[in-house]
């Protein structure tokens, strides 16, 4: 069985708790749902999405979250991201819910120019996990994962890069791997949440968080954010949950 927390009412009003050990190398983290009738905005740098099309709020029993419709009209855009060294060890991740297959959809992307772009986090159009490592010349690195997300229900996906291992984790579990030659980009100037800046691989579905790391999270951070998703955040609602699944994502009960 799997176990995501989350929450029967919307997650307003939440904080980082920066005594938490998940929060040690965090350099970016978007709550989507943060704030329901405005813009959403970065928790560490308090920059507000610049995007000129908000992606909505939608409340649900996952939480509030932001629903991108697939096409061009719902973006999220972050230019003040903080850039890191290139050769920096790195992790990405969100959680989300897909509710379109048999496309790739982007959910964490940073620039679009391959001089300056540093990775792909996404679904593939096989409906695999997947992460995409730059170096400093724009050649990728693909790791892909063996199993594939599960619709219309939240999942998490991160991609880890530390050295040269390019990893990517399907809720929770490393399940694909590259080796990355050359030296790591690690700098970005803008990322992009939902959509690729040349208009493409939009995201059909609600995104609820993203976030990235200055630091290659391990194999026990990456279980825990996806067991618990918002553990890192102080001002959760009283009324929790976990939604209990098994193993092909079908709920069969909540546990306190």
């Amino acid at each position: 069985m799997r176990s995501i927390r989350t929450s029967d009412k919307p997650v307003i009003g939440t904080a980082l708790q920066y005594g938490h050990s998940l929060t040690n190398g965090l350099v970016d983290c978007w709550m989507l749902g943060e704030q329901s009738l405005s813009q959403a905005r970065n928790a560490l740098t308090g920059q507000s999405s610049t995007s000129t099309i908000i992606p909505p709020a939608s409340g649900s029993l996952m939480g509030l979250s932001r629903v991108f419709d697939g096409a061009t009209s719902n973006r999220f855009l972050d230019n003040s991201v903080q850039v890191l060294s290139n050769g920096t060890d790195y992790t990405v991740w969100c959680y989300f819910i897909p509710t379109a297959i048999g496309a790739i959809m982007s959910l964490v992307d940073s620039d679009d120019n391959l001089t300056e772009r540093m990775f792909q986090l996404r679904t593939n159009a096989s409906n695999q996990f997947e992460f995409i490592a730059f170096n400093t010349v724009g050649s990728s690195f693909s790791a892909t994962s063996s199993i594939t997300f599960f619709q219309g229900k939240p999942n998490t996906l991160a991609g880890t890069v530390r050295g040269t291992a390019v990893n990517v984790w399907a809720n929770g579990v490393l399940h694909g791997s590259a080796t990355l030659t050359g030296t790591l980009r690690s700098s970005a100037s803008t990322i992009r949440l939902g959509l690729r800046l040349a208009i493409s691989n939009p995201f059909t579905g609600n995104l609820l968080i993203a976030a990235r790391w200055n630091r290659a999270l391990t194999n026990m951070e990456i279980a825990q954010l996806h067991a618990s998703p918002y553990s890192m955040f102080a001002g959760q609602p009283s009324n929790a949950t976990y939604i209990v699944t098994n193993s092909t994502g079908v709920r069969i009960g909540v546990a306190a």
